[in-house]
């Protein structure tokens, strides 16, 4: 994955937190993580940056261990729990740990997440 590839990802990842902060999906706290494509690097927001604000610089890259291998910032306490589900399953591409009520029924009503509102459709397959 080349260098222009990871920083698309990584404003993608920015603006997913962001998106998601606005919509209150957010409460205080939650992480969103993506998998880089052919690496066993993880992109997560990290610990310090506001998720109303955050940018691609901001996001940081672990391994799968959840070592910091990349930007400069600190990993989230939730680290571990992304890896472990990346290292679980590497079909696997995004993970969302939120801490809203809008989650609780998402994850109790037995159905599939589909982004279907207008601006979560960017993150659907082409």
């Amino acid at each position: 994955m080349g260098n222009e590839d990871r920083t698309a990802l990584k404003n993608k990842l920015a603006q997913c937190c962001r998106m998601m902060y606005a919509e209150g999906l957010f409460a205080s706290s939650g992480h969103v993580s993506v998998r880089a494509p052919g690496t066993e690097i993880v992109f997560i927001h990290p610990r310090q940056t506001s998720r109303a604000v955050v940018q691609a610089e901001d996001i940081v890259g672990v391994d799968l261990r959840g070592r910091l291998v990349e930007g400069v910032n600190e990993p989230p306490s939730e680290t571990a729990l992304h890896t472990a589900m990346y290292r679980a399953r590497p079909d696997i591409q995004a993970v969302a740990h939120l801490h809203s009520h809008y989650a609780t029924i998402i994850s109790i009503s037995g159905r599939p997440f589909v982004p279907v509102y207008t601006p979560a459709s960017i993150f659907a397959p082409q």
